[in-house]
C-alpha cells in the first residue's frame, strides 16, 4: 500500500477572531487575532515546534471625513504563525498615515499603497495571511487637474517588518481616460468605447559599497500601457523595461530586465473567452539588492495561470519566475441556463482553462 506524506508537518487547531467596533461617526476600529495550537507528528517528521500556541494580532484604527483620513495599525507578533517569515518579531506601529483630499488633489504623509498599471514595475500592498506588507512610507501626491488625466507621484522608504529598507523609491505615474477627458463639462473625444493609455517611471536608490563589482546606485524602470474596452470586448497590454540591476537573487546580472502582458477577453450571455499572453526577463525589482524571499519587493508580476479554489489544485501552485520565462493562458466559460436539461433548477457553469509556461534562453552577464 502506498503511503503519502503530506507536506505539512504539523496538526494545527486555528482560532481566528475579528471584531469591528462600534465608535463615533467617523471613527472605525477592528481587531483581528489569528492563534495557532501545534502538535508534532512524528509518523511525517514534523518540525519541533517550541512554543505550544503561536498567535499574532492586528488592530486598527481609522478616522475619515470629507477631506481627511488618518489610521494606524499596531501588530504583534508573539510569535509568528509557522509559514509567516520569522523575522516578524515582537510588537510595534509600522503602519500609520494622514491623508487630505480635496477637489482635484490628495496628499498622503506616511504609509500608502500604490499600483500602477498590472503592477509590472510598482505595486505595493499587504497580506497578513501571508505575510506580506511592502508599503511606502514617505509622501504620495495625487492630481486630476482635468476630467479623465490622473497624475500620481511618490517617495519614500518601503517597510521591512518593524523598520524600514535602505533603498529609496521613487515614482511618478500618468494615465489619461481618453474617453473621459473633458473641458467646461464639454467632451473633448466622442469615442463608442472607453480608451485608457498610461505612463509610469520608478526609480530606486542604494548606496553601492562592495569592493569589486561596479553596482549602479540608481535604477530606473519604466512602462507604459493601454486598455480598450467596449461592451462585450477587453483589451489590455502592458510593457516593462528595468536597466541593469545586479541583485542576491538574480546572481548579480548586469542584464536589464523587460516584461510584456498582454489580454484579451469577450463576453456575451452564456459565453465568454479569454486569451493572454506574458514575457518576462529578469525582472526581480526590490529596494535592496541584497534582500531575500519575499520582502521589499516593488513590483509584481501578475501570473498567467488559473487561480484555483479547491484544496487539491493548490497543493503545488504555480509561481511566477522572475528571472525569465513565457507563457500562455486561454479560457472558455459556458453557462447553460436554468430550467434546461443540462442546466438544472440553479444553471451550470463549464468553464475550460490551458495554460503553458516556458523558460526562456537568457545568458546571464
Amino acid at each position: 500500500m502506498m503511503r503519502t506524506k503530506l507536506w505539512v508537518g504539523i496538526v494545527a487547531v486555528v482560532a481566528a477572531v475579528h471584531a469591528v467596533a462600534q465608535l463615533p461617526s467617523g471613527w472605525r476600529a477592528d481587531l483581528q487575532v489569528d492563534a495557532q495550537s501545534y502538535t508534532p507528528d512524528s509518523l511525517i517528521n514534523a518540525p519541533v515546534v517550541r512554543e505550544k500556541v503561536l498567535a499574532q494580532s492586528f488592530f486598527n484604527v481609522l478616522y475619515s471625513n470629507d477631506h481627511l483620513r488618518l489610521g494606524f495599525r499596531y501588530e504583534a507578533y508573539f510569535n509568528p504563525l509557522l509559514g509567516i517569515d520569522p523575522r516578524y518579531q515582537g510588537n510595534g506601529i509600522p503602519y500609520r498615515f494622514i491623508e487630505y483630499v480635496g477637489d482635484w488633489f490628495s496628499v498622503t504623509v506616511g504609509n500608502s499603497y500604490e499600483q500602477f498599471g498590472s503592477g509590472m514595475i510598482l505595486r505595493t500592498y499587504e497580506e497578513r495571511s501571508l505575510g506580506f506588507d511592502n508599503s511606502i512610507d514617505g509622501l504620495r501626491i495625487k492630481a486630476r487637474p482635468v476630467e479623465g488625466i490622473q497624475i500620481t507621484a511618490l517617495f519614500g522608504k518601503q517597510r521591512a517588518f518593524f523598520g524600514l529598507g535602505p533603498g529609496i523609491v521613487r515614482a511618478a505615474d500618468l494615465e489619461v481616460e481618453l474617453h473621459q477627458l473633458s473641458w467646461n463639462d464639454k467632451p473633448l473625444l466622442d469615442l463608442p468605447f472607453a480608451l485608457d493609455v498610461g505612463a509610469s517611471v520608478v526609480s530606486k536608490y542604494q548606496p553601492a559599497a562592495d569592493p569589486i563589482l561596479r553596482l549602479p546606485e540608481n535604477v530606473l524602470a519604466y512602462a507604459t500601457r493601454l486598455s480598450l474596452t467596449t461592451q462585450q470586448w477587453n483589451f489590455y497590454a502592458e510593457w516593462a523595461y528595468k536597466i541593469n540591476d545586479p541583485q542576491q537573487t538574480n546572481n548579480n546580472s548586469f542584464n536589464p530586465g523587460n516584461g510584456l502582458y498582454i489580454s484579451t477577453s469577450y463576453s456575451s450571455e452564456g459565453l465568454g473567452f479569454m486569451l493572454a499572453a506574458k514575457r518576462i526577463d529578469n525582472m526581480d525589482f526590490r529596494s535592496d539588492r541584497g534582500a531575500i524571499g519575499n520582502v521589499l519587493n516593488i513590483n509584481f508580476l501578475p501570473p498567467l495561470t488559473k487561480v484555483h479554489t479547491y484544496r487539491l489544485f493548490t497543493l503545488y501552485p504555480y509561481a511566477t519566475q522572475p528571472y525569465g520565462e513565457f507563457g500562455a493562458q486561454a479560457e472558455l466559460t459556458l453557462t447553460i441556463p436554468r430550467d434546461s436539461w443540462l442546466g438544472g433548477p440553479y444553471g451550470t457553469t463549464i468553464t475550460i482553462n490551458y495554460a503553458r509556461v516556458h523558460s526562456i534562453d537568457s545568458t546571464k552577464l
